[in-house]
């Protein structure tokens, strides 16, 4: 915690004790405006983490002002793609969602992508 904040409220958040024995992959992802949670700690929490890892820190994040689709879903998406090698998964889950579109539909989809 930070500021005056941090004298009366204790940490019960036990992230930075915690975070060498989490055991699954970890992904975080900050904006750099949040005035509530600072980047340091997501920094920190990388830092220390020992498993497979990834920060994303968005400029243009606070803590509670972002686009789900681009500042979260993309760089999960992108996250299980690359850190974790789950590219069938991830097609996998976007074909299920067009079960019943039509083929022209998918194709016009912009999330579809195909390996030609």
């Amino acid at each position: 915690m930070v500021g005056l904040l941090s004298i009366a409220v204790p940490n019960v958040f036990k992230s930075i004790e915690v975070i060498p024995k989490v055991k699954s992959p970890i992904l975080l992802i900050h904006g750099e405006k949040d005035t509530f949670v600072p980047c340091a700690m997501s920094i920190t929490l990388y830092l220390k983490a020992r498993v497979t890892k990834e920060l994303r820190l968005n400029p243009n994040m606070g803590h509670s002002g972002y686009d789900y689709e681009d500042d979260i879903f993309s760089p999960m998406e992108e996250f299980f793609v690359n850190k974790l090698d789950m590219a069938e998964h991830v097609l996998q889950t976007e074909l299920d969602g067009y079960s019943e579109k039509t083929e022209e539909e998918i194709k016009s989809d912009n999330h579809f992508k195909a390996n030609d």
